[in-house]
């Protein structure tokens, strides 16, 4: 595992991190590091691993000129799974959001969740709602998961109705439950969510729209 960082990492802030795995994303990666770099909440640290890309992936993280990126080759393509542990394992923040590279956050979406965080010391992680687009970016339609935690339970008996690109938890209980499962090679979001409801830890779910979702 090689970690290149361009910058002094004495600058790195230590209350958000923000963590993304990307396997081929060229296509849209330039598109989401623009819209995280435009964030009203400029705290954090950006961890990204490049999970055996053979595209242009690398080529767009070089170009980048920013002291908050930190970038990780991981030792050969692995699964999703694999990915967004390597990137958990090397978040240094006292709050995790993920961002995958393809979807889109809106502008005060790390804003938002710090503020939720910061004000209920009971919640392990927060979502939100968001916006479906297509592959072009045309809006498709809203997705509103369920805000009351019966809900919620209820749908997850079925599927996970919150997107993973919405998260952003607290890494201290992630920790405590043992962060991401490693039975799950695609959908360790799901596990991680069950592991902190079952610890006791509240999950809540903004009404706002924070992110794009590309389908």
């Amino acid at each position: 595992m090689l970690e290149v960082n361009k910058f002094s990492m004495e600058q790195s802030p230590q209350l958000l991190s923000v963590i993304m795995t990307v396997f081929n994303g060229a296509k849209y990666l330039q598109e989401t590091l623009d819209a995280v770099w435009a964030q009203s909440f400029t705290g954090f640290e950006l961890v990204v691993v490049n999970n055996g890309s053979t595209d242009g992936t690398q080529v767009i993280l070089d170009s980048v000129n920013d002291h908050r990126l930190r970038i990780i080759q991981a030792p050969h393509h692995g699964t999703f799974g694999d990915g967004i542990r390597l990137a958990y394992q090397n978040a240094k923040g006292k709050y995790i959001a993920v961002q995958d590279g393809d979807d889109v956050p809106m502008v005060d979406r790390f804003a938002k969740q710090v503020a939720a965080l910061d004000a209920d010391k009971s919640l392990g992680l927060v979502s939100s709602a968001f916006e479906d687009i297509d592959q072009d970016g045309y809006h498709l339609g809203t997705t509103n998961p369920p805000t009351v935690m019966q809900d919620m339970l209820d749908a997850m008996q079925t599927a996970n109705p919150l997107a993973h690109s919405t998260y952003m938890y607290r890494k201290v209980a992630t920790d405590a439950v043992g962060g991401y499962p490693l039975e799950y090679a695609y959908g360790p979001d799901f596990g991680l969510v069950i592991r902190l409801i079952k610890a006791g830890w509240g999950v809540r779910v903004l009404g706002d729209v924070l992110l794009k979702l590309r389908q």
